[in-house]
């Protein structure tokens, strides 16, 4: 039996114990590690190479999670680690090998809440997931994590609001201002750093996916503050569609951006961009976003 049927057979995971039992030997194990055709997850816990090669981010971090499940079914994914295989956002800078670093577990207790996602890893509660992100992350994309897990409906805003958060754990404060901004129909991460950079700013907070009526149709915007008349158009590659006026929409997407710019615009809306870029150096969109709310209609 070679390395893919082994591990297939099992699940897509394999214990030293498990592939004895089948009759390989630890000298053949030992060369097939040596050989790269068995990549060890952890001690005593392999996968094939080939499935670890064609495994994207999140599946290599649940793999990881499961690996140490299968030698300690009485721990949960959290922190990272959870994040990660829930393919919820993460700052790209944050991103580690799962191999290469000890994935973050919570030993439960009989109290605890453990969640699974379809055939993935025990993990940590949402709430524990989210908190630990604030603890973890920048509040930012603690706030894009949140966002993130209601709206592919992982979880609800009001499960998330009243989860128990105990005082004086580390990251509490932070995980309490993130609860209270989650929101519902945030579509990307972009569009919850947009909104954190400017609650932060100190400027009241835009509402998400708001439909804004024009002469071209009716317009989804990512974030708009309707009584200074400001849109933020989080990542400007078009993907709005106008209800109306079909026929005259052209396949040029800049083209489109500029015509459906040009509508919201006479309707007396301004329109700020933000990309990542203004993330890491805010400074330029908050003063053109506070220029935009000043302006003069």
């Amino acid at each position: 039996m070679g390395e893919d049927e082994l591990v297939h057979l099992h699940g897509g995971l394999v214990t030293a114990a498990e592939a004895m039992a089948t009759g390989w030997t630890r000298s053949r194990l030992k060369r097939s590690l040596d050989a790269g055709r068995l990549i060890r997850l952890r001690q005593g816990v392999y996968t094939a190479a080939g499935r670890w090669e064609s495994a994207g981010r999140r599946e290599r971090h649940q793999l990881v999670l499961r690996a140490h499940q299968r030698l300690n079914p009485a721990v949960a994914g959290r922190g990272l680690s959870a994040i990660a295989a829930l393919g919820l956002p993460l700052p790209a800078e944050v991103e580690a090998d799962p191999v290469a670093r000890r994935p973050d577990l919570l030993r439960l207790t009989p109290g605890d809440v453990a969640i699974r996602v379809g055939r993935g890893p025990k993990l940590a509660s949402l709430p524990q997931i989210v908190a630990d992100a604030a603890r973890l992350l920048p509040i930012e994309w603690a706030l894009a994590v949140a966002d993130a897990a209601v709206f592919r409906g992982l979880i609800t805003v009001d499960e998330l609001r009243t989860a128990e958060l105990r005082p004086g754990v580390p990251g509490a404060a932070a995980a309490r201002w993130v609860l209270d901004r989650v929101r519902a129909r945030v579509e990307s991460p972009l569009e919850s750093l947009a909104r954190a950079a400017i609650i932060l700013g100190g400027f009241p907070e835009p509402v998400p996916q708001q439909l804004v009526p024009t002469a071209r149709g009716i317009y989804r915007v990512d974030l708009l503050d309707a009584e200074a008349r400001v849109i933020v158009e989080a990542d400007g590659k078009g993907k709005y569609g106008s209800t109306r006026f079909r026929s005259d929409r052209h396949d040029d997407p800049v083209w489109d951006e500029k015509l459906r710019a040009d509508a919201l615009q006479r309707r007396g809306f301004a329109v700020v961009r933000f990309v990542m870029a203004d993330y890491y150096a805010r400074s330029p969109f908050l003063a053109e976003y506070a220029a935009a709310r000043n302006r003069r209609p």
